[in-house]
């Protein structure tokens, strides 16, 4: 008994001994972005106080104050912790920003944003890794325009605004010197992208539409803006209109005049008939030219033109006939003496029925029609008025001006619009190369476009001269039309001048015809004196035809004119010979 109770002693005592004793570790199990160093993945087993080393992924660290290692303690490992890698503030972007969400983490993304006025310089973005940002770091800088330099040196354009530098919504203005047009805006803003909108315009030299009279003579061909022509007739016809016409800025003849038959001249005037006017010296029934009319507008209206026209060449009353619109405060008519309504005015292009001009009193309820001008249709409103109790209701008929439409097609040119309603013009422009036939400008007139359309035909020049010992070819037999060539050949002797010439746009051959000349072997040049020069190639006389000098101006000097010179066959250098002129200081 006493022995049974030793030995179960002695098995409690081992026991106790075996549970004091220290523990060992299975194989660790590895968190997310962590992996066991390769030497330990086949062990299962560890015991107490071994260690083993892990790796964290490359986008993550191990937990802040741990170690890449983890021991086994107790029967457990140590933390085993790996936290993903963050960048922090990417940095100050002077007047830009850096947009991103949160905190970066290895892999993310970071853009760079300037502020208004400024544009970015550099990569847009930067990337955090493990090893913190990488990418160079952008700058944004201040954005500017370019300076209008190629205009500025352009003697048609005047620049409003200029600076040393320009910043976005700096503006310029631009206009064009006398007899210049402006092609393009008027002004140009430097945008937030340091371009310029809307682009820079260009003026370029204004002209008129080729100008034709029927039996006229014109003092020149000239059509710039500016151009002044003296118009004269062909004997037995007489001008009607001005003696000069001038091309305007708004690149239209001034008053064209026309040449008009002794008969045409003599036409007479029609009875002239202003509305709310009375005249004097009208009642004459025939008005031969040089009658004159005189008008004064009745109580109430105001005269618009010239008081008093004079009966012209070709039935024409010039100025034309004035107009008497009703003055300020006169928009309604006053009731006449009877209690009825005096004679109502008209408006803007709107004048009263012919069949009410005689009447000057309408009873209550009597009613009136009106019209359009010549050369309007009405575009609103009733053409009936009605009296009552003194009154006229409103006058609510509107007109507008007629449309003609396209003056038509012309090959090898085009009509130059001022616009396409009555009283407009359409001038008929041909192509360089090209000759108007026919009248130059088309009026819209109440019946559509006067006159026809004319023609462009090309422009022929003269049979070029024939030239002595020479051959003359050309690629088209027999006609000489714009941009036709013809070339010399000699037969005899050297070419002297341009061996081809051509039919310009004027109708003239672009030079004059060569020579064929025979070089005799005593032709020769002066020397080529050229005081403060030097020079090569032929150096010493005799200069014989075909000699060529080339000069060099001394140190401090300029030349002008051409550096090589070559003997001619008429004993004369060519290009005349050039000077050396002092321009250093003294």
């Amino acid at each position: 008994m006493h022995l049974v109770f030793e030995l179960l002693c002695l098995a409690l005592s081992a026991h106790a001994a075996a549970a004091q004793a220290p523990s060992g570790c299975r194989g660790p199990t590895m968190p997310p972005g962590a992996t066991l160093d390769i030497k330990f993945l086949n062990r299962e087993q560890f015991g107490p106080g071994e260690s083993v080393d892990f790796q964290c992924a490359e986008d993550a660290a191990a937990a802040p104050g741990g170690s890449r290692s983890a021991t086994c303690d107790g029967g457990r490992w140590t933390q085993l912790t790996c936290e993903q890698t963050t960048c922090g503030d990417p940095g100050n972007l002077p007047n830009g920003r850096f947009e991103y969400d949160g905190n970066a983490v290895n892999g993310d993304l970071v853009y760079a944003k300037c502020n208004d006025g400024y544009t970015l310089k550099g990569m847009n973005y930067r990337t955090c890794q493990h090893s913190g940002w990488t990418g160079d770091f952008p700058t944004c800088e201040e954005v500017t325009c370019s300076k209008p330099s190629i205009l500025l040196n352009h003697y048609s354009t005047v620049i409003t605004g200029l600076k040393p530098s320009y910043r976005p919504r700096d503006s310029l203005s631009f206009s064009c010197n006398e007899h210049y047009i402006l092609n393009g805006s008027a002004a140009s803003t430097c945008g937030p992208d340091g371009n310029w909108s809307p682009p820079f315009p260009k003026c370029r030299r204004g002209k008129c539409p080729v100008l034709q009279i029927p039996h006229g003579k014109l003092s020149t061909k000239h059509r710039r803006v500016g151009s002044k022509i003296t118009v004269s007739c062909d004997p037995e016809f007489h001008r009607m209109g001005p003696t000069t016409v001038v091309c305007s800025e708004k690149e239209t003849w001034s008053e064209i005049p026309n040449c008009l038959s002794e008969k045409e001249a003599e036409t007479p005037c029609p009875s002239p008939a202003v509305l709310n006017a009375e005249q004097s010296g009208g009642d004459a029934l025939v008005h031969s030219r040089g009658h004159s009319v005189t008008f004064t507008c009745k109580q109430g209206f105001q005269l618009t033109g010239s008081p008093q026209v004079t009966c012209g060449p070709g039935g024409q009353w010039q100025p034309q006939l004035p107009r008497c619109l009703p003055s300020s405060g006169n928009t309604q008519e006053s009731p006449d003496k009877q209690g009825g309504c005096a004679t109502p005015i008209g408006g803007a292009h709107v004048h009263l029925d012919d069949r009410y001009i005689t009447m000057k009193h309408f009873a209550s309820g009597d009613q009136v029609v009106y019209a359009c001008d010549i050369g309007y249709i009405p575009a609103g409103g009733s053409r009936f008025r009605k009296c009552s109790d003194g009154k006229w209701s409103p006058l609510l008929l509107e007109c507008k001006r007629k449309s003609c439409g396209s003056a038509g097609e012309i090959s090898n040119g085009e009509f130059m619009y001022t616009g396409a309603e009555f009283g407009d013009t359409a001038s008929a422009v041909c192509n360089d190369g090209y000759e108007l036939v026919g009248q130059g400008t088309r009026i819209c007139m109440n019946g559509g476009w006067n006159g026809h359309i004319p023609s462009c035909e090309v422009i022929h020049c003269p049979v070029p001269p024939e030239v002595k010992n020479a051959d003359r070819t050309s690629s088209l037999s027999g006609s000489y039309k714009y941009k036709i060539i013809v070339g010399y050949h000699c037969r005899v002797g050297t070419l002297v001048g341009q061996s081809q010439i051509w039919c310009t746009k004027d109708g003239t051959w672009s030079s004059p015809p060569p020579q064929c000349k025979e070089v005799t072997a005593d032709v020769t040049c002066p020397f080529p004196n050229v005081p403060n020069s030097s020079r090569r190639g032929a150096l010493n006389p005799p200069f014989k035809y075909r000699s060529s000098v080339l000069f060099q101006c001394h140190s401090r000097y300029r030349m002008v004119g051409n550096r090589s010179v070559t003997c001619g066959l008429d004993g004369h250098w060519t290009p005349s010979l050039p000077k050396c002129i002092w321009h250093g200081r003294y």
